[in-house]
């Protein structure tokens, strides 16, 4: 279990053991949600970044697969083409072999009769040769592709293995954070059941919070400035309302007025 999940499981048994009585939504409980709300919208973007990341590996593993195929059929090809070769050095030694018998019963015919035998058959015979020497080439680069095919099969078959392991990661990864936000939602239900509100209340609770702190930082910041009484003055428009409301709000509850 990761240690997110630990944090979660025993924040679920602390809320779960807290005292069930009735209160109303405090700025502490309105800050709880809110954090909470963050986490949670937190754990959803973690979990849509790893699924476009696993989607994007299985877009590279199809390109590597590709890749594997087209080694394959490159292999395949070689075999075939070195088959070909092969076939045609033979053809062209038996050609050899030919002229040279041809060379010989030139020169057993003598001068003049076997003459252009022998000129024909030396001319064909170093027509082979070249021919066998070309070929010779063309392996030594098959030989070649041979070692740099095998390389390139390395480097794919491991760069397949890897990918094929960060996709088991991100699978993991995934479940891991289905499960942080199962129990996030979890905490979330135990949190409404023990403070007795829920998010959207929650939610204007600590809005109102805020603006009450920002509101009494900008009045201690003009107190302090000269002419203070005509700049608070001038808010009395807009501040009025607000008084009213929290005079309305607050009469009759323990300690009267604020």
């Amino acid at each position: 279990m990761s240690r997110a999940l630990r944090f979660l499981d025993a924040l679920r048994e602390s809320l779960g053991g807290a005292p069930r009585e009735e209160r109303s939504t405090s700025v502490d409980d309105a800050l709880l949600f809110r954090a909470f709300a963050s986490a949670e919208r937190a754990a959803e973007n973690a979990l849509a970044a790893s699924q476009a990341a696993g989607a994007s590996s299985a877009q590279q593993r199809g390109a590597l697969e590709a890749a594997v195929d087209a080694v394959k059929t490159l292999f395949s090809r070689a075999r075939e083409a070195r088959a070909s070769l092969a076939l045609a050095r033979e053809a062209l030694e038996q050609i050899r072999l030919t002229a040279l018998n041809a060379g010989l019963e030139g020169a057993r015919l003598g001068d003049p009769a076997g003459k252009p035998l022998v000129l024909v058959a030396e001319d064909v015979r170093a027509q082979a040769l070249r021919a066998s020497s070309a070929l010779d080439l063309h392996l030594a680069a098959l030989d070649q592709m041979d070692k740099d095919r095998e390389k390139l099969r390395g480097d794919v078959d491991g760069a397949s293995q890897r990918t094929a392991e960060v996709a088991r990661d991100l699978l993991q990864t995934q479940a891991a954070q289905r499960d942080v936000s199962t129990a996030l939602a979890d905490v979330a239900e135990h949190m409404k059941q023990v403070t007795r509100t829920d998010p959207e209340t929650a939610r204007l609770v600590a809005d109102a919070a805020d603006h009450a702190r920002a509101l009494m930082s900008a009045l201690t910041s003009l107190g302090a400035r000269p002419h203070q009484a005509s700049l608070l003055g001038s808010l009395g428009p807009t501040l009025g309302p607000l008084v009213k409301l929290l005079r309305e709000q607050y009469r009759g509850e323990p300690g009267g007025e604020p």
